[in-house]
C-alpha cells in the first residue's frame, strides 16, 4: 500500500530536475571520461551535452547534465574527490540559454598567418557591440605548401537588437586588413537575417520573417511522413 502511494505520487509529481554545468581538466590519461560518466550515471544523472578535447598534455571539457534535486549535493560531492587523482572540476547551476535575447545569431571566421593580439582585436569588437561570443573554437597549423604557421578561429555569437551589424560588419573587415587575415560573416539560417533596403525593396516591402530568415537544416530520416 505505501508502494503503491509513493509510485501515484512520483507519478503526479515527478521530481525536480536540477542541470549542472561543470568545467573539468586534469592530466591527459585513459579513463578520465569515464570516471565523471560512471559517477553522474550512478546518481541517476543524465549527461546531455558536452565540449571536450587535449590541449597541451591536459584534458580540458565544459560539460551539462541534469540530475534529481535530491542527489545534486551527493553528486558535487562524489564529483570533487576526484580531485584526489588529479582530476579539477568546478561546478556551477546552469541559467537560461542567451539566444533568448539574440535578434540575430552568426557565424564568424577568421583565417589568417599567426600572429599575436587577433582573438584580443575580434573579442574588442564584440564587447564595444554588445556581441555575445557563444561558441569559440580555434587552432594554429601549418600551410599546405609553403609551411608558414596559420591561425584559424570559428566563432557563434549573439547579437543584440541594439547592435548595429553593418557597423559590425565594417569593423572586423577593417580589423582584418589591419591584421592581413580573411574574416566570414554569415547569418545562422532559422535565427534571423541582416536584410538590406535593396533586398526588401525586391519584396515590395514585405517584412514577413520567413521570406529572410529561412530554416535551418534538418536531418534526414528513414520514419515515413505519415508515422511521424
Amino acid at each position: 500500500m505505501i508502494l503503491a502511494t509513493h509510485l501515484r505520487l512520483s507519478r503526479l509529481y515527478p521530481l525536480m530536475k536540477t542541470p549542472l554545468v561543470m568545467t573539468v581538466i586534469g592530466p591527459d590519461k585513459p579513463g578520465l571520461v569515464d570516471s565523471v560518466a560512471s559517477l553522474v550515471a550512478d546518481h541517476g544523472g543524465n549527461w546531455l551535452e558536452s565540449r571536450m578535447c587535449h590541449l597541451g598534455g591536459q584534458f580540458a571539457g565544459l560539460l551539462q547534465v541534469e540530475i534529481e534535486d535530491t542527489r545534486s549535493e551527493d553528486l558535487e560531492k562524489a564529483l570533487k574527490e576526484l580531485a584526489e587523482h588529479g582530476l579539477e572540476i568546478v561546478i556551477h547551476e546552469s541559467v537560461t540559454d542567451s539566444d533568448s535575447h539574440c535578434m540575430e545569431v552568426a557565424s564568424i571566421e577568421i583565417v589568417g598567418q599567426d600572429r599575436p593580439g587577433i582573438v584580443k582585436h575580434i573579442a574588442n569588437a564584440f564587447t564595444v557591440s554588445g556581441v555575445n561570443v557563444e561558441e569559440l573554437s580555434t587552432q594554429c597549423f601549418s600551410a599546405p605548401m609553403s609551411g608558414e604557421r596559420l591561425f584559424e578561429a570559428k566563432a557563434r555569437v549573439c547579437i543584440p537588437e541594439f547592435c548595429d551589424t553593418f557597423a559590425l560588419r565594417h569593423k572586423l573587415e577593417s580589423i582584418a586588413s589591419d591584421l592581413q587575415v580573411d574574416i566570414s560573416y554569415e547569418d545562422v539560417a532559422g535565427f534571423c537575417y541582416s536584410a538590406k533596403f535593396d533586398e526588401i525593396e525586391k519584396n515590395s516591402f514585405v517584412l514577413t520573417p520567413g521570406r529572410y530568415v529561412g530554416a535551418a537544416d534538418q536531418e534526414e530520416d528513414d520514419e515515413p511522413f505519415d508515422q511521424k
